[in-house]
């Protein structure tokens, strides 16, 4: 079915010169009514519907215009996920029509390709079938909103009111951090626990989805946050959150500790963990056994080439070794700040040179920002060249995948994907950010070494970044229309502009560039 779709033909003798209004009425996140009229009546529909629904808080107008002809190729460019919420769709049988608004796919958060799915079944239409009756036209869809309380009209691009682009990367962290930190208040839970997915269109069932390692790293960075700005709330919420996070994921064996989740325990989840409660505890705090049984059962999984063994259980799965091990370098290069041992620092610099190697032979951008970090650290202790060079070979890289035409406008410019690549991942949030931290590090080592051209090119790529991730935060009431728990969605980000998830890294990692621009990025920083 998947590779029919973005074979549909367009439509037949159907008039694509029209174009009309969708109009529909929001209370309370909840849709309340709508209706159509004619692009030139909008004004004088949309003051009816507020004198009519007097205790609306949204009219939202969905304006559908006519594109340019239609082509197979076009048709096959709207079924990307990435189109989603770009155009409105009208799909057809001899018997049955539909219009698929764009509006709607991103309130519902339900993609396209799942709308028309979803009309084939029902519809019974046979898509095996190359004489199909189905066809498919696509229309340019703008948005407005109207706030009947102002008398106001906005113009939204993917549910985004934020057209501002910050010319400085202060400006843009600081209105990002604020808002991340108000999330983490408004839903830090009584018992410590943080969601691991908050939904705007509608809770989803999935009772035992979580993720120990996002988890942990959101502590992390919190934790960094609170003592960095002396927020003794957040403070309390750190100690709570550790407290929880230990209930539910930690677990003795013998001798060592592990983070287990579904059965699975995972050498990055012990990494991030030990590296949260170190930050939030030191190695003296109340749960001092716990973070040496998690560092010796780390350290079991070491190997004499370099390599990690990723997972404890099961024992047999190697996966994840773009991420996991970097994550536990970083944590041993933290360590080794706090007190240099030979035996760590030795397995350090072995497992440096394995995966140097590993990234050269493997080159994918998730593994350029945990190896980055720990590079980072080592280089403040001991200003190796080669070191610099490493950390620079990596950050090339990870700019190469950027979108970067501002002159684009569009609201991907600034995140990190390549369609032609498509193992590296979809624009996500979370990738975003953590790529812009990593990036503030390769940044501050190129002002060390007085390299001109890599400085311009990483900050302007962290400035990019970092106005990607404000378009994808909820910052007003009116971005939040049809969300009926604002409060739990407001300051958080969504995924990516065609996926309004909010999922707990999308914060953490947002958070932690943040703060590692105040701590290490700016001009004033004191370094590391």
């Amino acid at each position: 079915m998947d590779n029919r779709l973005s074979e549909l033909r367009s439509g037949k003798d159907k008039d694509l010169n029209t174009s009309h209004c969708l109009l529909t009425v929001w209370q309370s996140g909840t849709q309340v009514h709508r209706t159509k009229s004619a692009v030139s009546d909008y004004p004088a529909a949309v003051q009816a519907l507020a004198s009519k629904f007097r205790n609306a808080d949204f009219i939202h107008l969905e304006i559908v215009s006519p594109p340019p002809a239609s082509s197979s190729k076009s048709l096959r460019q709207m079924f990307e996920r990435r189109s989603d919420g770009l155009y409105a769709v009208e799909i057809a049988t001899d018997s049955a029509t539909q219009y698929i608004y764009a509006s709607d796919i991103l309130t519902d958060n339900i993609g396209l390709r799942d709308r028309v799915k979803e009309f084939v079944t029902n519809t019974g239409c046979d898509l095996s079938d190359p004489q199909s009756p189905l066809s498919l036209d696509a229309r340019f869809s703008q948005m407005k909103l109207f706030i009947p309380t102002s008398g106001r009209y906005l113009d939204l691009h993917r549910g985004s009111a934020h057209g501002i682009f910050f010319s400085s990367v202060e400006a843009a962290t600081k209105a990002l951090a604020e808002l991340l930190i108000q999330w983490a208040l408004n839903n830090a839970s009584p018992d410590g626990s943080l969601p691991y997915k908050v939904y705007p269109s509608g809770r989803r069932l999935e009772p035992t989805h979580d993720n120990p390692i996002r988890q942990w790293m959101t502590t992390w960075a919190l934790a960094t946050h609170a003592k960095k700005v002396n927020d003794e709330e957040l403070l309390r919420i750190v100690t709570k959150n550790i407290k929880y996070n230990m209930r539910k994921f930690y677990k003795a064996v013998g001798e060592i500790g592990l983070m287990e989740h579904n059965s699975i325990s995972k050498l990055g989840a012990s990494a991030v963990a030990a590296l949260a409660i170190f930050s939030h505890e030191g190695n003296d705090g109340l749960h001092r056994a716990e973070l040496k049984a998690l560092l010796a059962g780390i350290s079991c999984q070491w190997t004499a080439s370099g390599r990690f063994k990723t997972f404890f259980s099961p024992s047999n799965w190697s996966g994840n070794q773009n991420f996991y091990p970097g994550e536990t370098l970083l944590l041993w290069s933290t360590l080794l700040d706090y007190q240099s041992t030979p035996e760590l620092k030795e397995k350090f610099e072995t497992s440096t040179s394995y995966y140097k190697e590993f990234f050269r032979n493997n080159p994918n951008p998730a593994f350029v920002p945990w190896h980055t970090m720990a590079q980072f650290k080592a280089f403040c202790r001991d200003e190796n060249s080669d070191r610099a060079d490493y950390i620079f070979e990596m950050n090339d890289f990870l700019v190469a995948i950027q979108q970067n035409d501002i002159s684009d406008k569009s609201d991907l410019t600034g995140s990190f994907y390549d369609p032609a690549r498509p193992e590296y991942g979809p624009p996500h949030a979370s990738s975003t950010a953590i790529y812009v931290e990593s990036l503030i590090h390769a940044l501050k080592i190129a002002r060390h070494q007085n390299d001109k051209v890599r400085e311009t090119r990483y900050l302007n790529s962290i400035l990019l970044g970092f106005n990607n991730l404000n378009k994808l935060q909820f910052k007003s009431e009116a971005e939040l229309f049809y969300v009926a728990d604002k409060r739990r969605a407001f300051g958080g980000l969504r995924s990516n502009p065609f996926d309004n998830i909010i999922r707990i890294d999308n914060i953490q990692h947002a958070l932690a560039a943040c703060n590692a621009w105040e701590l290490i990025g700016s001009e004033s920083s004191s370094g590391n």
